[in-house]
């Protein structure tokens, strides 16, 4: 058995990554809040699961 079968129960995983506006801290934050920020993300996160469509 492959290491990839093994971990994910595949031979070819498919593997997403979601990418969060600027944090606090960050020059680039806007300052609109972390819910915000996790709504955005929570957003893309189900568009990258339905293939692309919100």
């Amino acid at each position: 058995m492959s290491f990839l079968k093994e971990l994910f129960g595949t031979e070819k995983p498919i593997i997403g990554l979601v990418h969060v506006r600027a944090l606090p801290g960050d020059p680039f934050y806007k300052g609109e809040g972390m819910d915000a920020v996790i709504a955005q993300a929570k957003a893309d996160l189900e568009a990258l699961q339905n293939g692309g469509q919100r």
